[in-house]
């Protein structure tokens, strides 16, 4: 069902004409969802939205937000919308697309941290920390998804994690338009105006924010946060070599990879424990017989030749 027009021209007096829309062919864009049959659906197509709105600042999203409690309009943010969650739902609603609020606003060296607004990604955030000798943690979704998402309203896990932090612990201070439109500023930004701390005295309002999953845009948006950064021992710049998909990139010479095979499963939990105590492994985790073979093999045609010989489901 499309918009009434009295609520259409107050979101377009809010972004102005060009970023907002509700032209067919853009909308069709925010209902496709990979999963979504996870979800109880019949196929990969969710309600087609009301229309989609690009917001470009915490004021327009404030505003927004405002705008649709007044008219009983349903909304949700999403970043880079790697999840299903970020689009799918039962009945139309408006997408608040956060790809326009893209930039690293602060990299503290000292203190390490960074400020970041939605739709920056893994990728750019390390690209331009490891400069500094800083890096942040990475998901396995892959480097094109937005650290801020992950850090504060969903979740993720991946193998750097064992020594820059799982996700949930490493936001600190974040500016929030909480559902009724207000803006609300955790820890030391609500105080000091700074971002170096995520929680003040008394109870930690980032486990509601946060918790183990998140809400998924549920309990309205984050705009800003600071992300903690880890020590980066590498070059200040990576070079790549190849064509796509078949990258290949120098290893800095202060890390070095090693394959562990465990003659037990208790052995290898055993393992895990102490290196994770010792804190040694830039990296870390325990790869399946297939994710083995296939990150040891150029194509598709390679892959499926050793995986028909066995040798990988005998040795993970």
């Amino acid at each position: 069902m499309a918009l009434a027009r009295e609520i259409y021209r107050a979101l377009e007096d809010i972004v102005g004409p060009e970023f907002i829309t509700e032209e067919p062919a853009v909308l069709d864009g925010y209902c496709f969802v990979w999963g979504n049959e996870l979800f109880g659906y019949s196929d990969k197509f969710s309600p087609r939205p009301q229309a989609v709105i690009l917001p470009g600042n915490t004021e327009q999203v404030q505003a927004i937000v405002r705008v649709c409690n007044r008219y009983g309009v349903k909304f949700r943010a999403h970043a880079t919308g790697f999840d299903a969650a970020a689009l799918t739902a039962p009945e139309g609603f408006v997408p608040m697309d956060l790809r326009r609020m893209n930039r690293i606003l602060e990299i503290d060296e000292k203190n390490m941290y960074a400020v970041v607004e939605p739709y920056v990604s893994f990728a750019e955030l390390t690209y331009e920390t490891i400069k500094k000798g800083l890096r942040p943690y990475v998901i396995g979704g892959g480097c094109s998804c937005s650290i801020l998402a992950s850090a504060t309203a969903h979740c993720g896990f991946g193998t750097t994690n064992i020594s820059a932090g799982y996700g949930g612990r490493t936001p600190l201070a974040v500016e929030w338009v909480i559902p009724t439109g207000e803006i609300l500023r955790l820890g030391s930004l609500g105080t000091e105006g700074d971002w170096f701390a995520g929680d003040g005295p008394g109870p930690s309002l980032r486990g509601i924010m946060r918790g183990f999953m998140g809400a998924n845009g549920a309990l309205g948006v984050i705009t800003k946060a600071a992300i903690k950064l880890a020590p980066w021992y590498g070059p200040p710049k990576m070079e790549s070599k190849g064509e796509p998909p078949n990258y290949i990139m120098e290893l800095p010479e202060s890390l070095r990879v090693y394959t562990i095979i465990f003659p037990s499963r208790e052995q290898l939990f055993e393992a895990m424990y102490l290196i994770n105590e010792e804190g040694i492994a830039y990296a870390c985790s325990r790869r399946g017989p297939f994710t083995m073979a296939a990150g040891m093999t150029a194509s598709n045609k390679e892959l499926w030749e050793v995986w028909q010989t066995g040798y990988f489901q005998q040795k993970c």
